[in-house]
């Protein structure tokens, strides 16, 4: 694991390409430029995709442990699981998690993601729940999987949000008459809040739709 600005670090180490890492991330050069100069935070969505740039030019030196997942387990236990990126902190569900700190994976059972959910690991991230805004759907300790690569709002439900402070979990709801995003908790404490067409840009990020969780008994 490794902290988001030690992962660009590395891509510079490796003489990775601004053009090679805008067209991984699929974005301009230029937002790329400004993501290495530390005037652009790395986003959620983006992690991933990193992480297997990163090894695809390492090899697999870049993903060992300091003890090898191969003489923790039998080959056959292995190929049964994937590496998923696991988001620093939290996703709130009242305040946010910052996001920052050490990227980690954690394994999830390769049936799941490949079969149940039709991906490849990199269009999945984990995330730990914090908080009570959205019980009784979701409650503080659980885990989810979000897929990154559902964002698309026109179906309402419960997705993993990145504000300006942190990352959050809460419900998202398009009003079309209106033109707005409705976003609210599932906890009727928790106020919800609405957003313009012109807001949502800059302010709020849809990361993915949770797919499925784990929850501690």
């Amino acid at each position: 694991s490794m902290e988001s600005q030690e992962l660009l670090d590395a891509l510079k180490a490796q003489k990775v390409t601004h053009q090679r890492i805008a067209d991984e991330l699929d974005i301009d050069r230029t937002a790329v430029t400004k993501m290495l100069n530390k005037k652009r935070k790395v986003q959620a969505s983006e992690l991933p995709k990193l992480v297997k740039l990163l090894k695809s030019f390492e090899g697999a030196e870049s993903a060992r442990q300091a003890t090898p997942l191969q003489e923790q387990h039998d080959e056959s236990t292995l190929s049964a699981y994937v590496s998923v990126v696991r988001l620093p902190t939290f996703g709130g569900m009242g305040g946010g998690g910052t996001g920052e700190g050490a990227i980690e994976t954690a394994l999830v059972p390769r049936q799941l993601i490949e079969d149940s959910l039709h991906g490849k690991p990199d269009d999945f991230m984990l995330v730990d729940c914090r908080g009570d805004s959205m019980k009784p759907l979701l409650l503080h300790g659980d885990q989810v999987l979000v897929d990154l690569r559902d964002r698309n709002p026109i179906q309402g439900g419960p997705f993993a949000l990145r504000f300006q402070d942190g990352y959050v979990i809460k419900n998202v709801e398009v009003l079309h008459k209106e033109k707005k995003l409705r976003v609210f908790p599932s906890n009727p404490e928790y106020r919800e809040e609405i957003y313009g067409e012109n807001e949502i840009e800059g302010q709020l990020e849809i990361v993915g739709r949770p797919v499925w969780f784990a929850r501690q008994l």
